[in-house]
């Protein structure tokens, strides 16, 4: 016997693409970033982490520029020093967002199991869902089938995460006067759905 569970939330974000190392970054407010090969274009939304000695710039940014190192603007002055690490992947900021958590059941009634039937619980068997969020007009986004890595939270410190094949995409809305569209997409999961709790 199948049973859903439904989760639902209003941030997070989706990663999608190749992550490219960073080996460098300079500036105090336009951060001019060094990540060899990146292929990021104007308005690619991205998500930097795990950089140290400049950590304003870890989060997520549009590409205001982009040749053989590209620009993203924080949103007030550093005054850090970039020291090492670093990766740079694109990204959806999600603003809202579902997932069906699917489980299933097993009866194992025997000869012993008297006037009731018995069933065990198998846990947690598949996911599914959506989320919406905005991206530059014109830039890079996932295809249909690509492999999209998940972090959507239920709260500021609990979320659940986890890969998926994006099955769906469907443009909700042009913002006028920012250049952005507003997309919604359905997806699978493809292996397990992890829940971090704080």
């Amino acid at each position: 016997m199948a049973s859903t569970t439904v989760f639902s939330g209003a941030t997070g974000f989706a990663l999608y693409g190749t992550a490219t190392n960073i080996t460098g970054a300079t500036g105090t407010t336009t951060i001019t970033v060094t990540a060899s090969g990146h292929g990021l274009a104007v308005k690619d939304a991205v998500k930097i982490s795990a950089v140290e000695g400049m950590t304003d710039l870890n989060g997520t940014h549009i590409v205001t520029a982009s040749s053989t190192t590209f620009a993203v603007v924080l949103g007030s002055a550093t005054s850090q020093t970039y020291t090492t690490g670093g990766s740079v992947q694109r990204c959806i900021a999600i603003i809202g967002w579902t997932i069906n958590k699917k489980g299933d059941t097993r009866e194992v009634t025997d000869s012993n199991s008297g006037a009731f039937s018995e069933f065990i619980n198998e846990g947690h068997t598949s996911f599914d869902g959506t989320f919406e969020g905005f991206l530059g007009d014109g830039s890079l986004r996932p295809t249909i089938g690509s492999s999209t890595t998940l972090v959507l939270y239920l709260n500021g410190t609990d979320y659940f995460s986890g890969t998926v094949k994006i099955t769906g995409e469907t443009d909700a809305l042009s913002v006028k006067g920012t250049d952005a569209v507003k997309v919604s997409y359905t997806f699978q999961g493809t292996g397990t759905l992890t829940e971090s709790n704080s």
